[in-house]
Parts: structure tokens; C-alpha cells; sequence
């Protein structure tokens, strides 16, 4: 059996996952290796270490904090793009005015079509008659 086969047997048999022909198995290959043999006091002191550890937590009311960390970026981030076209909503508002300003100076008479540029004599739209369509 290779190195890493047989250290997969061990780690099963750490974790109590091996049944007794592979634990006969085990013992027979940790007789013959060193390697393993090592392998084996490494992996069992890492455990003792990590067991004597406290689990890691995030503390009480963790998800309560992500999601009001979240609710508060939400409100900076929308603060902020209506800051940003708050600043220019005038200047768009200013340009607007001056080009009804100056399309009512350039227009040949005052009526409402001419001020907004459309040709008072043509029409580009195409009428449709709705009743002539349905009664023919």
C-alpha cells in the first residue's frame, strides 16, 4: 500500500471510521513504517493542540451585525449617488431652460410647436383613422 493510501487509513482510524480488518491492517503497516509511524504522533498531537483550543465564535448576534453593517452601507452608498446627481441637478435644470430660451429666440412665431422645434406645417406622425379601419 502507498504513503498516502495508508495515511488515509490512519486519519479514518483517528476519527474512528475503520473497520476491524483495516485497523489489523493499520497496526500491521505502522509496525513496518516509520514514516507512518511519525505520521501518526503528528496527527495526534495536532489534534490534542487543537482540542485544547477554544472553538472559534463570532460572538454573539453576529448575523444581527452583518445585516445592520449591511443596511447601514446600503444607506451610505444610496446617500451618496443622490448626493452626487443632487450637485448636478441644477446645472441639467440651467442647460434645459436655456435651450427652451433659445429655441423660443430662434423660433419664427410663439406657438408651442414652433418654441418646442417641431415644423408647424408638416407633421411627421401618421394619422390613423381607427373608426374608418373597423367599419370597412
Amino acid at each position: 500500500m502507498n504513503h498516502e493510501k495508508s495515511e488515509d487509513l490512519l486519519l479514518h482510524s483517528l476519527d474512528g471510521k475503520v473497520t476491524e480488518s483495516e485497523q489489523q491492517q493499520l497496526q500491521q503497516l505502522l509496525a513496518e513504517n516509520a514514516l507512518l509511524q511519525k505520521a501518526q504522533k503528528d496527527f495526534t498531537q495536532i489534534r490534542s493542540l487543537l482540542g485544547e483550543h477554544e472553538q472559534a465564535t463570532f460572538g454573539p448576534f453576529f448575523a444581527e451585525r452583518v445585516l445592520n453593517r449591511i443596511r447601514t452601507m446600503q444607506q451610505e452608498v444610496e446617500y451618496q449617488l443622490f448626493s452626487f446627481f443632487k450637485k448636478y441637478q441644477l446645472i441639467a435644470l440651467g442647460i434645459l431652460v436655456g435651450l427652451l430660451v433659445l429655441n423660443i429666440v430662434m423660433a419664427d412665431s410663439l406657438s408651442l410647436k414652433s418654441i418646442l422645434g417641431f415644423d408647424e406645417t408638416e407633421s411627421d406622425l401618421v394619422q390613423i383613422d381607427l373608426y374608418n379601419d373597423i367599419i370597412q
